[in-house]
Order: C-alpha cells, then sequence, then structure tokens
C-alpha cells in the first residue's frame, strides 16, 4: 500500500514534469510581467537647459532592473519610465530588453528623458512599465 502510493506520487511528479517541458508554454500579459520585473538603486540627474541654466531640460535616470519571478522571459521586452504631472507625460524614455531574461538577472538601466525646459520637477511623478514587444506570442517559457 505505501509502495502504490510511493509510485502514484512519481508518476504524478514524471506527468507534471513532462507537462513543464512540453511545448505548451505559459502565457502572461503585460501586468504579469510587471509582476515578474523590480527596479531598484534608482538614482537621477537633473540637466540644465543650455541656453538658461535654471531651468531644467531633462533628467538621467540610472536604475537596476532585477527579474524576481521563477521563469525565464522568452520574449523581447521594454521598460518605460515617465514622468508625469497632472496626469500629462512630461518626459520620457525606453529601453528594450531581449528574450532570455532569467530569473535572478539584473541589467543596469541609464535612462536619458529629454522634455521642453520648465522652472523645476515639482509635483512630478514617476511611472515605470514594462510591455512585450513580440505581441503574436506572449509565451514566455517554453519546452
Amino acid at each position: 500500500m505505501i509502495r502504490d502510493r510511493f509510485v502514484k506520487i512519481v508518476l504524478l511528479c514524471a506527468v507534471c514534469s513532462a507537462n513543464a517541458c512540453s511545448n505548451d508554454s505559459l502565457r502572461l500579459d503585460n501586468n504579469d510581467l510587471s509582476s515578474l520585473l523590480s527596479i531598484t538603486d534608482v538614482a537621477k540627474t537633473v540637466v540644465q537647459d543650455d541656453s538658461n541654466p535654471e531651468l531644467v531640460a531633462g533628467l538621467i535616470v540610472n536604475t537596476t532592473v532585477i527579474h524576481t519571478g521563477f521563469v525565464r522571459i522568452n520574449v523581447p521586452f521594454r521598460m518605460t519610465w515617465q514622468l508625469r504631472r497632472d496626469g500629462t507625460t512630461v518626459g520620457a524614455a525606453s529601453r528594450d530588453f531581449d528574450s532570455g531574461f532569467a530569473p535572478a538577472q539584473t541589467e543596469r538601466v541609464r535612462l536619458v528623458l529629454s522634455f521642453p525646459p520648465v522652472v523645476s520637477l515639482d509635483g512630478v511623478t514617476d511611472a515605470v512599465t514594462f510591455d512585450f514587444l513580440d505581441t503574436t506570442s506572449l509565451s514566455i517559457m517554453g519546452g
């Protein structure tokens, strides 16, 4: 009886492993992608306007993207950093990532956001999104 139960457990594990490595892929959307990725070590440098140094004409953002999930992302994706004020995008920059971003992988990112000169960045908020580039196949993990 114990032996039969052990055999059933081993068979169940074998079936689950076979399914995980089959051609059936895990399909995720952009919200799922965002839940797999995180940013850390954010450092921002204000870029002054060349013609009037009292104005701000850009922002350089240095950060690290960390894959905190447990599945390889086998579809290219884009990280977009936006500066927003009162619901309007003030400036934005993007960085594309190749497919194959693995769990626990990190990548340093430098983004340069340029925008029409403003007096200050008071009231500006950051919005970071991650979006798949290839929407024809949102499979991120395959066998």
